[in-house]
């Protein structure tokens, strides 16, 4: 029963650990101080309900990731916006807030040299203390039950230039330059250090159209995009994470998600993944020519071959388009348009590609240029 308690405090010893407030509301992570460990919020589903013998728990979507190889600093599941509510605190990530789990407050103790310690009771009934308790060296392990020697965290607000910043770790390399594509619930900005944002706006003639926003525009929440990259080091591409509502994107054919994550067993299992589609999604890879491109990637990329990677973004596509679509910038898609002046027509009736390819089923065609009856007409 005491672990259930344990459990049942978890996500309220979350919310109540910006006590001291620090800089007030904004972004931080948690770490604990003795196994290193940072918390992540993996997956968007849970409960917490009374019962006849006492509290049920469903909190696995918590996990604590260790530091590898920068993959801390560039993950946005580690990025908790802790905020003021009523007489306590809760944290928004990955699209969740945690009210929506949980109403429970616990007090917290300022250990001192910014270390908190967060503990509270149920029903009179026991008194418990958070804690990160596994002494496997995997990846990632389990936030359950309480410890003695881990009961005590750090809450580290991040902020660019320090040790504890947002920066990408980008996850192709070609021509010489760095790629990522990016899905996050927190809006962003670049900071003038090189770093590029791109979202395609078209599929022309079975290409992805890749246009570029400007540098220092605010990027808004769940907004997919395609980021350029100065180096492989994160620290070299660092952002600015801000707060606030901004107006979406429009005409962004970009799709993301947020969670490849499978944990748990029975009423308590845990799949927030999505499954990739070949008739409808390409991803960003490198294309037959070396290039970069639009892609249908090989099982190999994929998790257990089949779901697309968390935080990551998607181009939606029909399932007539090409299983590659090489990308042109948007000067090379207005060329392309410029030089269909050149094309000779002879007045045919019907629907025709600009490479003369009679189109015999006009329902739902994709974007692109069509000569339609002699003249050139934009879908």
């Amino acid at each position: 029963m005491i672990k259930r308690f344990f459990n049942l405090l978890l996500l309220s010893a979350l919310c109540s650990m910006a006590h001291a407030q620090l800089n007030g509301d904004g972004y931080y992570r948690i770490q604990n101080v003795n196994r290193q460990r940072y918390i992540a919020v993996l997956d968007s589903t849970g409960w917490i309900k009374a019962t006849t013998g006492g509290v049920e728990y469903d909190l696995y979507s918590l996990r604590t990731l260790k530091e590898k190889d920068n993959n801390i600093v560039s993950n946005p599941a580690t990025i908790l916006y802790i905020k003021k509510v009523d007489d306590g605190y809760t944290f928004m990530s990955q699209g969740i807030d945690t009210r929506k789990l949980t109403s429970h407050v616990l007090t917290i103790k300022d250990m001192g040299n910014n270390v908190y310690r967060a503990s509270g009771e149920i029903k009179n009934t026991a008194r418990v203390v958070l804690s990160d308790p596994w002494n496997a060296e995997e990846d990632s392990g389990c936030i359950l039950t309480s410890g003695t020697s881990t009961r005590d965290w750090y809450i580290k607000p991040v902020k660019q230039s320090t040790s504890c910043y947002f920066g990408f770790a980008p996850t192709l390399q070609v021509g010489g330059k760095y790629y990522q594509s990016f899905y996050a619930s927190f809006p962003w900005r670049t900071l003038g250090n090189g770093v590029k944002v791109y979202y395609v706006s078209k599929i022309f003639n079975n290409q992805a159209v890749l246009t570029a926003i400007a540098d220092g525009t605010t990027i808004p929440a769940a907004t997919p995009v395609i980021v350029e990259c100065t180096s492989a080091n994160p620290s070299d591409n660092q952002i600015e994470l801000l707060t606030g509502t901004y107006t979406s994107i429009s005409g962004n054919l970009l799709k993301g998600n947020y969670f490849c994550y499978e944990y748990g067993s029975g009423n308590k299992y845990h799949f927030s993944k999505v499954t990739f589609d070949a008739s409808s999604m390409r991803t960003l890879g490198v294309g037959k020519n070396g290039k970069l491109c639009f892609i249908t990637p090989g099982t190999a990329t994929l998790d257990k071959g089949q779901y697309l990677p968390g935080n990551s973004a998607y181009l939606t596509v029909k399932a007539s388009n090409a299983s590659e679509l090489p990308i042109i910038d948007k000067d090379q898609y207005t060329l392309g348009i410029e030089n269909l002046n050149s094309v000779t027509t002879n007045n045919r009736e019907g629907i025709y590609t600009i490479s003369g390819t009679r189109v015999n089923n006009a329902t739902n065609l994709q974007h692109g240029v069509y000569i339609i009856n002699g003249k050139k007409v934009m879908r």
